[in-house]
């Protein structure tokens, strides 16, 4: 029983909504049949008929297909035209309203559906923010203009009204047949003068069809987006027409921390909940709009966001009470007896988030975080560790302990003292390779400033009116440097740089875009003061396409949005893990 109800209702559409959940076990069931107005998340509503499968699950938590919604809602921006194919009763068409679509024209040839969906069109048409934004067409797309049949199964129809479909390869016996008018995508985007953001298209396997009758549009690549329906995946003939003029194919499902896109899919059948796919023009963008964790959708600042509306009566009292606690908080502690105890309570924080707790390799939480790296990667195959900025070899020997065999270590230190003492404790280690260079953003030579010989702050950047010595030395990338010695793959990359993390990492630009770096430790702290740049920088370098932890003595913890509470000038060292490991 427990895990049936698991199965039910661990959903994000209840977790990250629970008074759904509420109502869905206490509350009226809205879902027995027959018509009703659904509430959806983003202050629209909707007439659904709840005794078939759609309008029930509409119903019951205001989402269907959760990975299809929260893709428009990342995918569409304010400026894009949307086309909604196989419309229905409209719900992915008020979801392209909700995310900010400047149009949205739906296409249903169902008579019914289409009759249900210009009432939904009609309704949101009276709200201020979506007037003049939905054009409705009962119409169907197809290879040929002109009209086009309709097969609708007798039985199952009436259980699932959005399996009506124009292929004829079927046994029509079972079937009632209606002639539709129809059109191309072609026609449609040649009439709309415009480029299409996004494509959404849901025709029950005429999808080629569809897309054979948009050959002009795909080919001069009017069309940025499209998400489609497909079995088959890249193995059907859609995907591969759509290969075919240049568009990059994901397979899209959902999870309970947010959307997983999939890449390099191979041949066969897919699976039931991964049958939804994502073509683009614009790989890139799709891969950094759908890597954030959670669910926008349904978000209360993203429906407040793209709505474009001011918050409602509700959202301003909530405001206007936070505001006031912040300001009687600030009232009550903010006075000069208080400063001594608010200042030491700050510096316990700043030493329970681990600032300034980076020196040490053995007590600083680092080899924790390398056992983390290691038993994600598995426990087979070369674990390859690049050690910039390895200074006297402390982080090196404690990877030599805890990888053991399976490390090939690289180790990077430019500076004469301590890559003598690196010299002489792990020269005739086969499973070490020493390197008397910098690594930085460019090929060459730099100078290395420093104060004493051997001392651990020395670093590109002069740090301090102390460092007066300088010695000259070499300077590659990390890019450079694998393209020279056959490394294929970075299994972890630390850096300690000093101050020029943010150098290392653009000279790694093309390793990281290609995914070949499972791991990436590096430090920032009061070191960036004396660099133009902060934290921000490195997050917006990488939270795309890694998850950051901050690297804590016992553990990690993942920084999952960005502030600039993160801009704190203490030694820290903090972990990136690729998403896709």
């Amino acid at each position: 029983m427990s895990a049936y109800l698991g199965q039910r209702f661990n959903r994000p559409e209840y977790i990250y909504q629970p008074h759904k959940l509420f109502r869905r076990v206490f509350g009226k069931r809205l879902d027995q049949g027959g018509e009703t107005i659904v509430e959806l998340p983003w202050n629209l509503s909707m007439e659904v008929d709840s005794s078939e499968i759609i309008g029930c699950g509409i119903s019951r938590t205001g989402i269907f297909e959760m990975p299809v919604v929260e893709a428009i809602f990342r995918l569409v921006d304010r400026s894009d035209t949307v086309l909604d194919v196989g419309a229905n009763i409209g719900y992915m068409t008020a979801v392209a309203l909700a995310a900010g679509a400047k149009k949205v024209i739906a296409f249903e040839p169902h008579p019914d559906l289409f009759a249900r969906l210009l009432r939904n069109a009609r309704r949101w048409d009276h709200e201020p923010r979506f007037t003049g934004r939905v054009n409705v067409r009962n119409e169907a797309i197809d290879s040929g203009g002109g009209g086009a049949t309709l097969f609708i199964p007798k039985e199952q129809f009436a259980v699932n009204q959005g399996i009506a479909t124009l292929e004829a390869g079927i046994d029509q016996t079972e079937f009632d047949k209606v002639e539709v008018a129809g059109t191309t995508l072609d026609s449609v985007i040649h009439e709309e003068r415009e480029p299409i953001g996004l494509l959404k298209i849901d025709i029950e396997g005429h999808e080629f069809q569809a897309f054979r009758g948009g050959s002009d549009s795909l080919g001069n690549r009017r069309i940025r987006d499209i998400i489609y329906e497909d079995f088959r995946g890249v193995d059907s003939d859609a995907s591969k027409l759509l290969a075919s003029y240049g568009y990059s194919i994901f397979g899209l499902r959902g999870s309970l921390a947010g959307p997983v896109l999939r890449e390099g899919l191979k041949g066969g059948e897919l699976p039931l909940s991964e049958h939804n796919l994502v073509a683009t023009l614009d790989p890139d963008r799709v891969r950094r709009r759908m890597s954030p964790r959670g669910y926008k959708c349904l978000s209360r600042n993203a429906r407040q966001d793209y709505l474009q509306e001011p918050q409602n009566s509700y959202s301003k009292l909530s405001s206007r009470r936070n505001a006031s606690m912040k300001n009687s908080i600030r009232n009550l502690l903010s006075r000069p007896w208080l400063q001594p105890s608010l200042a030491a309570l700050l510096r316990a924080c700043h030493a329970g988030l681990n600032y300034g707790g980076g020196q040490a390799v053995s007590d600083s939480g680092e080899i924790g975080a390398l056992r983390f790296a290691l038993n994600i990667s598995g426990r087979s195959g070369d674990f390859v560790v690049f050690d910039v900025g390895a200074h006297d070899g402390a982080y090196l020997e404690a990877a030599l302990q805890v990888v053991d065999g399976r490390l090939r270590a690289f180790s990077f230190e430019p500076q004469d003292a301590c890559f003598e003492t690196l010299r002489a404790r792990y020269e005739s280690d086969p499973r070490v390779s020493l390197h008397k260079t910098a690594i930085s953003k460019h090929v060459g030579a730099a100078e290395l400033f420093y104060a004493e010989p051997g001392e651990s702050f020395a670093s590109l950047c002069r740090q301090s009116d102390a460092q007066t010595r300088a010695q000259k030395v070499r300077v590659t990338t990390v890019d450079q440097f694998c393209d020279e010695n056959g490394v294929g793959r970075i299994q972890f990359l630390k850096i300690d740089t000093e101050g020029q993390e943010m150098e290392v990492l653009q000279g790694a630009s093309r390793m990281i875009q290609e995914g070949r770096i499972d791991f990436i430790q590096f430090e920032f702290g009061d070191t960036f003061l004396h660099t133009p740049y902060h934290f921000v920088d490195i997050w917006d370098r990488l939270s795309n396409r890694y998850t950051i932890y901050r690297i804590l003595r016992h553990g990690l913890a993942e920084l999952k949005h960005y502030s600039h509470d993160l801009e704190i000038y203490k030694n820290a060292n903090f972990l990136s893990m690729r998403r896709s490991l």
